[in-house]
């Protein structure tokens, strides 16, 4: 198998998920001698019952499967895994969370976009991340 260049990104409760090859992962070791060398189980293999047994190495994110995947490699999905925690990132820093959202959606490829919560929850867990880091939340004015 080749190596595939792998993106880094932080799931949803605070941990490191790599996107590389249309599969999502999350690490399941780190080499003790070396932290930029990752054993990598499918997110699919989280799920129980396992729908996934596929596995992967790291090194310096250039990802190389061990183990084949039981389910075909979805790029939109992975796509839209990172461009969800972009989204929700620049959530904590903007003033105006509707219009970053909106911004970003026009940005978005109707394929990734099926792969996304709904506008509407989207915009909830952009305030739910800024109340969460204590963040006022600006008043409409009228």
């Amino acid at each position: 198998m080749e190596a595939v260049q792998g993106v880094e990104f932080k799931s949803e409760r605070g941990g490191i998920k790599i996107a590389a090859g249309g599969f999502v992962y999350n690490i399941d070791r780190r080499s003790k001698t070396d932290p930029n060398i990752m054993t990598l189980r499918c997110e699919k293999n989280c799920l129980r019952p396992a729908e996934c047994k596929g596995r992967s190495k790291s090194v310096n994110l250039m990802v190389t499967i061990t183990v084949q995947h039981q389910h075909s490699p979805n790029h939109e999905y992975a796509q839209a895994q990172i461009l969800k925690r972009e989204l929700y990132n620049k959530a904590e820093s903007s003033a105006n969370n509707r219009q970053t959202k909106d911004a970003f959606l026009e940005k978005i490829s109707d394929g990734i976009l099926q792969y996304l919560p709904s506008e509407e929850a989207i915009f909830r867990s952009m305030q739910r991340q800024r109340t969460k880091n204590n963040e006022p939340i600006p008043t409409p004015k009228d």
